[in-house]
């Protein structure tokens, strides 16, 4: 009996921790899943200037016109320049101790192909992103599971699929009033991966086996965490 209580502890405790994280991760592999990142020693890694220089010289995305574009762009700016997204994104947060192994992994972490927006993935993103708002529920669960929801809006024969969900209700979260910084604290409250053991989320934006991108953003004032997002990854 003894036993049975401590497990139980350990799964409320658990589920806890992610709620308080207010980001979940959720991946669907037909196959073997590519597994990149896995942290390292904290510890922040110097970047020669001339080498800074040469790797942030050629990145210059367009001008993003929405949230969708601007979360492309820094998804994207964390997968292709990570040394440069770790120096002007996490070294802050390395300073203080907050930023969860992230900063010194991307200082070491291989560049990865850019991933492009899908228009279906968007479209299963953006609807659940309202559900969750409307309905003021969380979780991969609350309507089908994130496959299903992207075969919905007829995105199929892929060969991966993966899903991260994302709430807050800072100033700095709220798309409708600034789609380009709540783009830049969400991508990095999933990279930083607080309280999230596995670093699915980490895992999931930097995973070599996606080269698409579905972005969803929905706030609704009586909901709890108000701003939701959702980010469906894809591979066809």
């Amino acid at each position: 009996m003894k036993n049975r209580k401590n497990i139980t502890f350990v799964i409320v405790l658990l589920l806890a921790l992610l709620l308080n994280s207010c980001s979940l991760l959720f991946e669907f592999m037909p196959g073997d899943g590519e597994h990149t990142g896995g942290g390292g020693p904290s510890g922040w890694v110097s970047i020669d200037q001339s080498e800074f220089d040469a790797i942030n010289n050629d990145w210059n995305p367009p001008a993003p016109n929405n949230f969708e574009e601007a979360m492309l762009n820094e998804v994207n700016f964390a997968r292709t320049k990570p040394k440069v997204y770790a120096k002007y994104r996490l070294k802050a947060y390395y300073d203080n101790g907050t930023d969860n192994g992230a900063c010194y992994e991307l200082m070491y972490h291989k560049a990865v192909p850019a991933l492009e927006l899908q228009n279906q993935l968007c479209k299963a993103a953006q609807k659940y992103a309202q559900y969750m708002a409307v309905n003021n529920v969380w979780g991969h669960y609350e309507n089908g599971n994130p496959s299903d929801r992207c075969k919905a809006e007829g995105y199929k024969n892929y060969m991966y699929v993966g899903e991260n969900i994302a709430c807050g209700y800072g100033s700095g979260q709220n798309a409708e009033v600034d789609f380009k910084k709540a783009a830049i604290v969400f991508v990095r409250q999933l990279i930083i991966d607080k309280d999230v053991p596995s670093l699915g989320h980490r895992k999931n934006i930097m995973r070599t086996s996606y080269n698409q991108l579905g972005v969803g953003f929905y706030r609704n004032e009586s909901a709890d965490y108000k701003n939701y997002v959702v980010q469906d990854f894809g591979s066809q």
